[in-house]
């Protein structure tokens, strides 16, 4: 009944049901942690976190399905962008063997990197990039992060190293990997247009083309009305389309999101 009460948005009187459950003295072991259970649910619902985080962690002090209480917990966290919470939730489910707690795990240590960063705790970054690539050693982010890192600390041999794994081995993410070139290789302009001129020839593309009007805007005198016409063109055609799209369940966004806002998996989305 408090379950049917909470699925139909009436999440006070569940709260009631399942208040007046644990007030029973001759509950069951079993009975009594289910009953911690739902309610738990119903305050996450009714967005009383801090009640939810009581019951949860009081679920796990009495073993009481404990993977479920870490998986609540861990949306939880989420929801509140509590990182290193996060983090320690995602690495408990993946001890028990939890699937995709990999990524998951890898990724709260990236949100928690990024809010060091910007902190200026080099130090705390540095150990969390460190430990997200140690967990899944193909994170795209946690390599991105740790290349700006390291070229923040003036460190470009480092950095080239795990940029050139990195194009070598994800390079569905190319389109991410641009600004930290230019950081890394400067002063490449003239081998950059020849290596440009092949690939005109050899496989020309819309985003080729787009990238080539933009290059030679260093060059006033190779441009002319119908290439500004075409590069108009070609940004329009560009716009329309989705740049990025969740493997999981479909959704399409003009900008990587680390954590699909549809279905909530990490790590999901991918360049068109």
């Amino acid at each position: 009944l408090g379950n049917l009460c909470r699925s139909k948005g009436e999440v006070d009187r569940a709260i009631k049901v399942h208040q007046n459950l644990l007030a029973r003295p001759n509950l069951t072991r079993k009975q009594r942690h289910m009953a911690i259970a739902e309610l738990a649910n119903d305050y996450l619902r009714a967005g009383l976190l801090d009640r939810a985080e009581k019951l949860y962690r009081e679920m796990i002090e009495l073993r009481s399905d404990a993977l479920e209480a870490y998986r609540r917990l861990l949306d939880l966290y989420v929801t509140e962008k509590s990182w290193q919470e996060a983090a320690d939730c995602a690495q408990m489910l993946l001890r028990s063997g939890e699937p995709d707690a990999q990524i998951i795990y890898s990724q709260c240590l990236c949100e928690v990197a990024e809010q060091a960063i910007h902190s200026a705790n080099n130090r705390l970054a540095r150990k969390s990039l460190d430990k997200a690539l140690e967990v899944d050693p193909r994170s795209v982010r946690a390599s991105l992060l740790l290349i700006d890192l390291l070229l923040g600390s003036d460190k470009p041999a480092a950095a080239k190293r795990i940029f050139q794994r990195l194009t070598r081995e994800s390079p569905e993410y190319m389109e991410l990997y641009i600004d930290p070139a230019r950081r890394l290789y400067p002063g490449k302009e003239i081998r950059a247009g020849e290596f440009l001129s092949r690939i005109l020839q050899q496989s020309p593309s819309f985003e080729a083309f787009e990238f080539a009007l933009r290059f030679l805007k260093s060059d006033p005198q190779q441009l002319d009305d119908t290439r500004e016409k075409m590069t108009k063109f070609l940004k329009s055609v560009r716009e329309k389309k989705p740049e990025f799209n969740c493997t999981q369940c479909g959704y399409e966004s003009h900008a990587i999101q680390w954590l699909c806002p549809s279905c909530r998996n990490w790590a999901s989305m991918k360049p068109v």
